[in-house]
Protein backbone atom coordinates (compact mmCIF):
# COMPACT_ATOMS: atom_id res chain seq x y z
CA UNK A 1 0.00 0.00 0.00
CA UNK A 2 1.25 3.43 -0.91
CA UNK A 3 0.75 6.30 1.53
CA UNK A 4 2.06 9.79 2.23
CA UNK A 5 3.70 10.66 5.50
CA UNK A 6 2.47 13.86 7.13
CA UNK A 7 5.15 15.92 8.85
CA UNK A 8 4.22 18.81 11.15
CA UNK A 9 6.82 21.53 10.67
CA UNK A 10 7.41 25.07 11.89
CA UNK A 11 7.62 27.72 9.20
CA UNK A 12 11.34 27.54 8.50
CA UNK A 13 13.16 27.90 5.19
CA UNK A 14 14.54 24.37 5.54
CA UNK A 15 11.08 22.80 5.57
CA UNK A 16 10.45 22.98 1.85
CA UNK A 17 10.56 20.39 -0.89
CA UNK A 18 13.35 22.31 -2.61
CA UNK A 19 15.62 21.41 0.29
CA UNK A 20 15.45 17.77 -0.78
CA UNK A 21 16.69 18.68 -4.26
CA UNK A 22 19.43 20.91 -2.84
CA UNK A 23 20.91 18.15 -0.69
CA UNK A 24 20.00 14.83 -2.33
CA UNK A 25 20.30 13.23 -5.74
CA UNK A 26 17.35 14.16 -7.96
CA UNK A 27 15.79 10.68 -8.01
CA UNK A 28 15.92 10.33 -4.22
CA UNK A 29 14.61 13.88 -3.72
CA UNK A 30 11.69 13.19 -6.05
CA UNK A 31 10.75 10.00 -4.19
CA UNK A 32 10.87 11.76 -0.82
CA UNK A 33 8.89 14.77 -1.99
CA UNK A 34 6.16 12.44 -3.30
CA UNK A 35 5.98 10.53 0.00
CA UNK A 36 6.02 13.50 2.38
CA UNK A 37 3.46 16.21 3.01
CA UNK A 38 4.40 19.18 5.18
CA UNK A 39 1.74 20.56 7.52
CA UNK A 40 2.97 23.94 8.67
CA UNK A 41 2.14 25.25 12.12
CA UNK A 42 0.91 28.83 12.60
CA UNK A 43 3.68 31.41 12.94
CA UNK A 44 2.62 32.59 16.40
CA UNK A 45 0.93 29.50 17.74
CA UNK A 46 3.01 26.48 16.96
CA UNK A 47 2.45 23.31 18.95
CA UNK A 48 5.99 23.62 20.32
CA UNK A 49 5.29 27.11 21.68
CA UNK A 50 2.12 25.82 23.32
CA UNK A 51 3.99 22.89 24.85
CA UNK A 52 6.66 25.24 26.21
CA UNK A 53 4.03 27.49 27.79
CA UNK A 54 2.25 24.51 29.32
CA UNK A 55 5.53 23.17 30.70
CA UNK A 56 6.36 26.52 32.33
CA UNK A 57 2.86 26.66 33.84
CA UNK A 58 3.40 23.22 35.38
CA UNK A 59 6.78 24.31 36.76
CA UNK A 60 5.23 27.42 38.30
CA UNK A 61 2.40 25.40 39.84
CA UNK A 62 4.90 22.91 41.25
CA UNK A 63 6.92 25.77 42.76
CA UNK A 64 3.81 27.18 44.49
CA UNK A 65 2.80 23.75 45.81
CA UNK A 66 6.33 23.15 47.14
CA UNK A 67 6.29 26.53 48.92
CA UNK A 68 2.91 25.73 50.50
CA UNK A 69 4.15 22.31 51.59
CA UNK A 70 7.24 23.87 53.17
CA UNK A 71 5.10 26.47 54.99
CA UNK A 72 2.84 23.72 56.43
CA UNK A 73 5.85 21.68 57.49
CA UNK A 74 7.40 24.72 59.21
CA UNK A 75 4.10 25.45 60.97
CA UNK A 76 3.89 21.88 62.30
CA UNK A 77 7.46 22.12 63.60
CA UNK A 78 6.60 25.37 65.37
CA UNK A 79 3.56 23.78 67.01
CA UNK A 80 5.58 20.79 68.25
CA UNK A 81 8.21 23.02 69.81
CA UNK A 82 5.50 24.83 71.73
Amino acid sequence: TWFRTRAPAPRLNTHKYGSFYAHLPVNQARVLSQKLTFHFTPKHGSWLDKADRKSSQHKEARKILDEQKKARRDERRKQRRG
